[in-house]
């Protein structure tokens, strides 16, 4: 009770400072230009602003927040953190995978209508676009009136199965486009194409040629993201002790346990690493049952009595869905810390129909470890359910006896997400 008491205290202390410092980082000033030119100002929830679709708005602090309908927005943004501007425009849409590489130095040009990030605006822009085969930048000049929005176009392709080769015809772009009088044409060779190397050139251009612009930072999206959740629940155990002499059998026990799951949420929200601390009550015998000789046989008799931490690390991927119900599956490796015994009792039974019990022999428990799977539920990002299926748990480990545990289990347990 002590240790259960303890982690009530730790949750609830951790869970009010974490609230308190996500309530205040959950919304962030924006607006939205509709198709029809129209302005809307208010407030984003706070996400990967990078993924038009999963964003949330509300017009003012106190109503709740809706999903934005992207289909009938021209624009969005964050102050001078984020941009985005729907345009029709083509890309290379190739393989950037080095599994999956073409033999083609040449672009797959395709068509699309859709939100570029605007990372630098002014007489020289700069664009960004994610699509599923990676990043790629774009730009244009504002005072050549016939240019539209462009690819810079760099591309890696395969020569042979052992050799690949670049198009780097974003360099010549660069150094056409925006280079200054005074910079050496060496220094774009060198430019990578990356984010923070592309802003660098952008807004050396237009100070060099003095002209204002706006470097949006895109730092404030959603990050990393710490989740706290308390569950309870009960589990069919499987306890068993397996011998040279004679293997028991597989008792079914029913152990209680609590815990507390930590969860490191990516910004996408479909991965997290998962720290988990559990405490658990394990409560049962089981036998087994040989003959000796012709004159007897023998039943050990194995009396489980022991309480167990367990400490649980591992990856989760989540099938969220947009209105905040999540299936998930994880897997995690636990380390179980019991404390506790097992005695085994040793009973002899002649041939005659009498019996006497042997000295009773004690087991300390040590650490074991084994594995542990997940599948479960969870509505409005609050309260869940999981079926949770452990592998067996020796822990005879690493004592000078020939038996070993199994002790495994199948059971469901209640959740609730404090934030």
């Amino acid at each position: 009770m002590k240790i259960i008491k303890f982690l009530a205290v730790v949750l609830a202390t951790v869970s009010l400072n974490a609230q308190n410092t996500k309530e205040n980082s959950d919304q962030q000033k924006g607006y939205y230009i509709t198709a029809i030119g129209n302005r809307v100002d208010g407030y984003y929830k706070t996400t990967d602003f990078l993924d038009a679709e999963s964003l949330q708005f509300k017009k003012t602090e106190t109503e709740p927040y809706t999903t934005l309908d992207v289909s009938t927005v021209t624009e969005y943004g964050i102050g001078t953190e984020f941009k985005f501007i729907k345009r029709t425009f083509q890309f290379d849409d190739t393989e950037t995978s080095m599994k999956r590489l073409d033999t083609q130095s040449t672009p797959n040009w395709v068509t699309t209508t859709d939100f570029l990030n605007v990372l630098v605006e002014g007489e020289a822009s700069l664009y960004s676009y994610r699509g599923k085969n990676g990043t790629k930048f774009f730009y244009n000049i504002k005072s050549k009136e016939e240019m539209p929005i462009e690819q810079l176009f760099y591309k890696r392709y395969r020569i042979s199965q052992t050799s690949i080769s670049e198009n780097k015809v974003y360099l010549q772009q660069l150094l056409r486009d925006v280079r200054c009088e005074d910079q050496e044409r060496s220094y774009f060779a060198k430019v990578k194409y990356d984010k923070k190397p592309l802003i660098r050139v952008f807004t050396q251009y237009n100070e060099c040629i003095g002209q204002e612009y706006t470097a949006y930072n895109n730092s404030t999206g959603k990050n990393f993201e710490l989740s706290i959740t308390g569950y309870a629940g009960a589990h069919l155990t499987s306890f068993k002790v397996n011998s040279t002499e004679a293997d028991s059998d597989a008792e079914g026990l029913l152990s209680p346990a609590v815990g507390v799951e930590f969860a490191l949420v990516f910004p996408s929200e479909k991965w997290a690493f998962l720290g988990r601390v559990e405490f658990e009550n394990l409560s049962g015998e089981t036998e087994g049952n040989y003959e000796r000789g012709f004159a007897s046989s023998i039943t050990d008799i194995y009396e489980l009595d022991a309480q167990a931490i367990n400490v649980q690390v591992g990856v989760r991927h989540n099938f969220a869905r947009k209105d905040k119900s999540n299936f998930f599956v994880d897997g995690l490796v636990c380390a179980s810390i019991p404390y506790g015994e097992i005695v085994k009792k040793t009973v002899v039974n002649t041939d005659g129909g009498n019996s006497f019990e042997r000295p009773g022999e004690t087991f300390d428990l040590q650490t074991s470890f084994c594995l542990n799977f997940g599948l479960g539920y969870t509505y409005q990002n609050k309260y869940g359910v999981a079926l949770r299926y452990e592998t067996g748990r020796n822990m005879f480990t690493n004592l000078p006896t020939t038996s070993t545990t199994s002790i495994s289990r199948l059971g469901l347990n209640l959740r609730y997400t404090f934030y």
